[in-house]
């Protein structure tokens, strides 16, 4: 597993081993290749460390990733996909992330919806 590879004498900080967790635990890695993970990881955590800050300080100071402080990481994590480029030139930012999945699913929930109650009136 390429998330937690540390150097034996410079390990992450706590808080620091939170956050990447985070991404793979959440399925913030599933669009990242896999010969991209360290990479990834490494320059989110100097994303964090420089923009967002206040995300580390607050596991740090807490000892946990509250509801709030988990929401600003994943708006993070989600910011910093948009600049990240994998080593094969392509995108991580995924394609069913955002409002037009929610819609999409939707959809595709009333058709089974409308197809059942279809299905119930001809049979009764």
């Amino acid at each position: 597993m390429e998330l937690l590879k540390q150097d034996q004498g410079d390990p992450y900080p706590v808080e620091e081993e939170v956050a990447a967790i985070f991404l793979g635990t959440r399925g913030h890695l599933d669009s990242v290749p896999a010969d991209d993970v360290s990479r990834f990881e490494s320059e989110f955590l100097d994303h964090v460390r420089r923009h967002n800050e206040q995300i580390l300080s607050e596991i740090r100071d807490t000892g946990e990733l509250s509801d709030d402080n988990e929401e600003r990481l994943r708006k993070t994590v989600d910011e910093f996909k948009r600049t990240f480029e994998a080593s094969d030139g392509s995108s991580v930012v995924e394609e069913s992330s955002g409002e037009g999945s929610e819609q999409g699913s939707g959809s595709a929930e009333e058709s089974s919806q409308a197809s059942s109650s279809g299905s119930d009136e001809s049979s009764g």
